[in-house]
């Protein structure tokens, strides 16, 4: 559970994601903000989380984060099946809200950029970024004055990546590089393997869904109906006049 900021623009945020990251945004924003907006409700025992501890006080903020990635679902050509836009904040943007001291340290953006490296390494291997590609977000955590923020790991521990995955990560990344810089050089503006990319087929999508095919008899297995069993259910029922001999 997070909100992904790789960048301290929530639009542009929106705009770099990939179509499966970007659906996922927009459940996980809308229920981090229930937790916000409820904190002494059913929320309560999700408080001290912290994708929900760095958004309190800031419920305008996360709000107008949450409607830029419907904004992007919507322009993308995916329908709102499942949420819809906050109307609390209709017709506002970043500028026009209260937003928290943490947003714009890069420290914090880094992480984020690190993630999506690890998560999808041939999309956001496109984009220039330089981080190692490794899970260990940096969560913003309140001063004891109530003043400042702090960045601190998570209390359960920073996740560990192999180093033989590691490699392979920037080994991708790199060609990926690699293949934007050739596309750029050619001035094939269709983007590296255009032309032979299939379709992205959303991760939502019915289309993903497939029947299991049937399996066929093994052998020495019968393929004809079992036996019919005797059913004494409607005599039972209706009430025999003379006792059921079993």
């Amino acid at each position: 559970m997070i909100t992904f900021l790789p960048v301290p623009q929530f639009a542009a945020v929106a705009r770099l994601l990939d179509d499966k990251r970007l659906g996922s945004q927009r459940v996980e924003a809308l229920f981090i903000l229930r937790c916000v907006r409820n904190v002494g409700d059913k929320y309560r025992r999700f408080q001290n989380a912290g994708y929900v501890r760095m958004w309190i006080g800031y419920a305008e903020a996360l709000a107008v984060y949450y409607n830029e990635m419907t904004d992007e679902w919507l322009r993308r050509g995916f329908s709102l099946d499942i949420s819809s836009h906050d109307d609390s904040v209709a017709g506002r943007g970043q500028g026009d809200v209260p937003l928290p001291a943490w947003l714009g340290d890069d420290r914090l953006h880094a992480t984020h950029r690190a993630a999506l490296l690890f998560k999808d390494p041939e999309h956001y291997g496109q984009l220039g970024w330089t981080e190692e590609p490794v899970v260990q977000y940096l969560w913003p955590q309140r001063l004891a004055d109530g003043e400042g923020w702090s960045l601190e790991p998570p209390k359960s521990g920073q996740s560990k990546t192999s180093a033989a995955r590691r490699a392979a990560l920037r080994a991708l990344a790199a060609s990926s590089a690699d293949a934007v810089a050739g596309t750029v050089a050619t001035g094939d503006t269709a983007g590296p393997a255009a032309s032979a990319r299939a379709p992205r087929v959303h991760w939502m999508s019915k289309a993903r869904k497939r029947k299991r095919p049937r399996s066929a008899p093994t052998e020495g297995s019968s393929s004809a109906p079992l036996a019919a069993q005797p059913n004494f259910g409607h005599a039972l029922r209706s009430g025999p006049s003379s006792p059921i001999e079993l």
